[in-house]
């Protein structure tokens, strides 16, 4: 992958103060929220950390985290954050310098798309979660209004995006998969909060951020 995210780290965290950032994310932490409702954890790994906006969420939900990043300058600005109980690293998610069986529960977030192998990545989460520990990984559907224009984002336009069967293959490795999806467009191009009503695989098909969670069970 040519691009790296020390070219964005000091201005990276300016879309969530966006009218569109902020609908996007408040709708995106609901459904982690409610994917992780009821599971207790230990130590967190959070691969693919960044500036620290998810690690800071994990840690209001009670979790103690470490954040790991392969961006130098985007864990400059997640440790400037002094959040409580918090350790970043400086590693890629192909090589992580934890030992076997050593975390109870491993997030990764918007960051797979990135990852040039993975997996290796995927290898390097299954060592590393305890048995019966939880993956909670989260993407941006191609299928998406916001996937099939990612030719216009200055960020996504280099990454590799996700389907839902894509990221059921993947949390498939660890054990059964519970899957869900959000953030469907309005005709404004502003996110729209999902209707009670709205078929959940619909929301998976249509819906522009798409995660799941599964119990490592071999």
């Amino acid at each position: 992958m040519n691009f790296h995210f020390d070219q964005v780290a000091s201005e990276y965290d300016a879309y969530y103060a966006t009218e569109f950032g902020k609908e996007i994310d408040r709708l995106e932490k609901r459904l982690v929220q409610k994917l992780l409702d009821d599971i207790e954890a230990g130590q967190v790994l959070e691969v693919g950390c960044g500036t620290g906006h998810w690690t800071e969420f994990l840690v209001g939900l009670g979790y103690r985290v470490l954040g790991l990043d392969a961006s130098a300058k985007m864990l400059d600005v997640a440790r400037a954050r002094n959040l409580p109980g918090c350790e970043f690293i400086y590693a890629s998610a192909e090589a992580i310098p934890l030992p076997d069986h050593s975390v109870d529960l491993v997030v990764a977030i918007a960051v797979f798309e990135f990852i040039d192998n993975h997996d290796l990545a995927l290898a390097e989460v299954h060592r590393v979660l305890k048995p019966g520990g939880y993956f909670l990984l989260g993407a941006v559907n191609e299928h998406s209004a916001i996937g099939r224009q990612k030719h216009n984002d200055p960020i996504l336009q280099h990454g590799r995006l996700f389907t839902a069967d894509y990221l059921a293959e993947l949390l498939c490795n660890f054990g059964e998969p519970r899957l869900e999806g959000c953030v469907l467009m309005r005709e404004t191009g502003m996110p729209e909060d999902e209707h009670p009503g709205t078929h959940p695989e619909d929301l998976l098909q249509r819906g522009a951020f798409i995660a799941g969670i599964a119990k490592k069970t071999h």
